[in-house]
């Protein structure tokens, strides 16, 4: 409540000192230069405003290269105030009726269809309906009062979507390495059937509106750290504030991380997919490229992708938002670095080797891992490698692994899931 009367307050400090210095300008210079600017504010802030409860999907359309705080939307809002005050001011003694009724009502006009896109009863601009969440979280709290054991498949499921994702065609492609360490050989012929992968690693702002449905039934699929780890600080950018989970502000966007494998399928399941196989993994990793070390070549530098210290003075040191940097051959984000993700199978060093050539998945049917993950103890596969690694371990060869419960190497790990293209689907 405090922080809600504080913004109102800075909004309407603002709004009278942007009244104050439209009173002082000219009227040339208010119409050449402020009106303008005001205009584009407007619009900006609108989409900023309308974006920070959809997953600023509507954000990429003006990325600036950085992200903006919320405060930052909120001192935006106060200059549109000022601007409108301004507008009146203009019909009033200048009787200016056109730019002044422009500038009065654009703030309007954005508010009331930013509640009207808030207000609506599924996703417009966003992969997760925030409003799921609101519509659940009172039963949720009351069964949790009630001290009730709430399971993770009884978790609302959301309804099948294939919108962020990018198909991934069926056909042949060389997986492994021989030049690398040694589980990654022999390289092998793979066949992949077609499937579904999301553009982006999923979001903190996506996975929070999961740990806001589910409740008590996601135990163990976030991983807080207990503060003994220097990455503690930096990797956690979930909070849990008041009975909420919310993303810290300014990394809505960013890639989830601190996930357990068991969390990854938990929200994979909610939203009726699935994680990769590693095959599929790798397969979508390399975009077409035949024995390339990176998804884009055989080349690296920090332009291309967010990993260590190898180019110190362009190091960010922390996850960056979801495509930030360029897409590979098949339009998919941050394949190499940012975060480690997860894959559906168990950890085999020498799977190469015994491997399939259709569709290969280590540890256990599609069926068995899917319907008893939950159980699932054996350490799981990660690729792609995360912010803190080196060239090496962002190679679309590059195999590691960690345990499905958690452990230090969860505090880089995030994922992203894959759909079938056929009904008839292993999943």
């Amino acid at each position: 409540m405090s922080e809600g009367i504080g913004i109102i307050i800075a909004v309407a400090i603002i709004a009278f000192l942007v009244w104050l210095v439209g009173k002082i300008i000219s009227i040339a210079l208010f119409v050449i230069i402020v009106v303008p600017i005001y205009i584009v504010l407007t619009i900006y802030a609108g989409i900023k405003f309308i974006g920070m409860s959809t997953f600023t999907a509507m954000d990429k359309l003006f990325y600036l290269g950085f992200d903006i705080p919320v405060i930052v939307v909120w001192i935006f809002w106060g200059l549109v105030i000022g601007a409108a005050i301004q507008g009146c001011r203009e019909m009033k003694i200048y009787g200016r009726k056109g730019i002044g009724v422009l500038i009065a009502i654009a703030p309007v006009l954005l508010l009331v269809f930013a509640a009207g896109v808030k207000s609506l009863p599924g996703p417009l601009l966003s992969d997760v309906p925030t409003n799921v969440a609101a519509a659940k979280r009172q039963s949720i709290e009351s069964q949790k009062e009630q001290g009730a054991n709430i399971k993770v498949n009884t978790t609302p499921i959301l309804p099948l979507v294939t919108e962020g994702m990018v198909l991934i065609p069926a056909g042949e492609f060389e997986m492994g390495s021989n030049n690398g360490e040694t589980d990654e050989g022999p390289v092998h012929t793979v066949h992949v059937d077609a499937f579904y992968m999301d553009r982006h690693e999923v979001t903190n702002a996506q996975y929070a509106a999961f740990l806001n449905v589910v409740g008590e039934a996601a135990a163990g699929s976030y991983y807080p750290g207990d503060g003994s780890d220097r990455y503690d600080n930096d990797m956690i950018q979930i909070q849990y504030i008041d009975g909420r989970y919310a993303s810290k502000p300014g990394y809505e966007n960013h890639p989830v991380s601190g996930v357990t494998w068991h969390g990854a399928m938990a929200y994979a399941a909610w939203v009726r997919k699935r994680l990769p196989t590693e095959a599929e993994w790798e397969k979508a990793a390399r975009g077409g490229l035949v024995g390339m070390a990176y998804p884009w070549g055989d080349t690296i530098d920090a332009g291309k992708a967010n990993y260590n210290q190898n180019v110190s003075e362009t190091t960010v040191g922390t996850t960056t938002p979801v495509g930030r940097y360029p897409a590979n051959g098949y339009g998919l984000y941050d394949m190499a670095g940012n975060v480690l993700e997860w894959c559906l199978d168990e950890y085999d060093k020498g799977f190469y080797t015994k491997s399939p050539d259709k569709n290969p998945l280590a540890g256990d049917s599609f069926a068995s891992i899917l319907t008893n993950w939950a159980n699932i103890e054996s350490p799981r596969v990660i690729r792609g490698g995360c912010w803190n690694s080196d060239t090496d371990e962002l190679r679309g060869a590059s195999r590691s692994y960690g345990g499905p419960r958690g452990d230090h190497v969860s505090l880089f790990s995030g994922f992203r899931c894959v759909k079938g293209v056929l009904s008839s689907d292993k999943e």
